[in-house]
């Protein structure tokens, strides 16, 4: 009986060891929060982040590389970028938009002028006085979006194509395009997809620009 009993013993030993491996197992294996966050489809990545662009410091010193030196003038205020010190200017025939005062303005007077946050900038010489105030806007929507999906998008500043009832504000490149559907304090979401194309997917905004 004493043999029995150890016999016993040590089958119910084997299977609670076996128990606690699966548990261990199935532990080990969980899919970590966020997971897939980083594909085109997913709904579920970390809270967005925001960030506040300016090319210059507080000193009005440039911190931005610089692509060229033009002349132009600036006639309004931005579409792209709508808030006080923020233009929209004229270069020859080419619109720039926006176009970013510093702090402390210096002689002769010049802007800023970026594509996205991540361009460099075009410092445009004012050949002309900046318009005396910008148009009142009530515009939340940031400048430049960078979604889950590595897409950078940037703010139209004209006519946009609507794709399956969404209007795709963001330009991201590629024929690629997105609109905003859902904003919140901590998330937002994309329709994101080909501007000329039928369908679009949703995607997480990883990092949002305001200017």
């Amino acid at each position: 009986m004493a043999g029995v009993s150890r016999t016993l013993g040590l089958v119910a030993l084997v299977v609670a060891m076996a128990g606690a491996a699966a548990c261990a197992s199935r532990t080990t294996h969980r899919a970590p929060a966020g997971a897939g966050s980083l594909t085109a489809s997913s709904s579920s990545a970390p809270g967005v982040v925001i960030k506040t662009f300016s090319p210059y410091a507080a000193t009005g010193t440039l911190v931005v590389p610089v692509a060229d030196h033009l002349t132009g003038s600036c006639w309004t205020g931005s579409i792209a970028v709508p808030k006080a010190g923020v233009y929209r200017c004229l270069v020859g025939n080419a619109i720039y938009d926006p176009c970013f005062t510093p702090a402390r303005q210096q002689t002769p007077p010049t802007v800023a002028c970026l594509a996205d946050p991540w361009s460099s900038a075009h410092i445009v010489r004012l050949s002309q006085p900046l318009p005396a105030s910008t148009p009142a806007t009530t515009s939340d929507y940031p400048w430049a979006l960078e979604l889950a999906n590595h897409a950078h998008c940037v703010a139209a500043t004209g006519t946009v194509p609507v794709v399956a009832g969404v209007s795709l504000n963001y330009l991201c490149g590629a024929g690629m395009g997105a609109g905003i559907v859902r904003s919140e304090p901590t998330r937002m979401q994309v329709k994101y997809g080909l501007a000329t194309g039928s369908q679009l997917m949703s995607v997480a905004v990883a990092v949002a620009w305001r200017g």
